[in-house]
């Protein structure tokens, strides 16, 4: 839904995060954004006292005046533009996984990405200079979760 008209239009946009399958919080959380975002944009967002990566899901929508108080939504942090949306293919992949094993998309979708991927903000993402088109930083964050499972396996129980 657009909250006003213009090129300040405020959005609401659904956004998955990595949250229980049971829990109240298993399906889209809908932030407020002055940007109009693709759906599958990687986006920092509140939620408590933390800033989580979350993925946007789906275009702005209109989730309804009687569903929640619009007062205490919140906006998105900051998205990932450095980034590249993620495609449809790999959301509906994500969602076909997570209905199958049972869990939440947020989960299946944030357990997806690279472990490094999930702690960057915006301005340390800046500072690696993040070429989205590079593999070499995508093989990087991989060896660097296989090296780190290595020494998790070297230490025993």
């Amino acid at each position: 839904m657009y909250l006003n008209s213009g090129p300040n239009m405020i959005r609401w946009l659904p956004v998955m995060l990595h949250t229980p399958a049971h829990s109240q919080l298993a399906g889209p959380l809908t932030y407020l954004s002055e940007q109009a975002l693709a759906a599958g944009t990687l986006v920092r967002v509140p939620l408590g006292q933390r800033e989580l990566l979350g993925v946007v899901w789906d275009a702005a929508t209109d989730p309804g005046a009687d569903s929640f108080d619009a007062e205490r939504l919140r906006p998105i942090s900051a998205p990932l533009e450095a980034i590249a949306p993620l495609s449809l293919a790999w959301r509906q992949l994500v969602t076909f996984a997570a209905n199958y094993y049972q869990r939440s998309i947020g989960e299946v979708a944030l357990a997806a990405l690279p472990p490094q991927l999930r702690d960057l903000n915006t301005l340390q993402l800046a500072r690696r200079r993040f070429d989205p088109t590079s593999i070499f930083l995508w093989i990087t964050l991989l060896i660097d979760s296989f090296q780190g499972l290595k020494s998790l396996e070297n230490q025993g129980p």
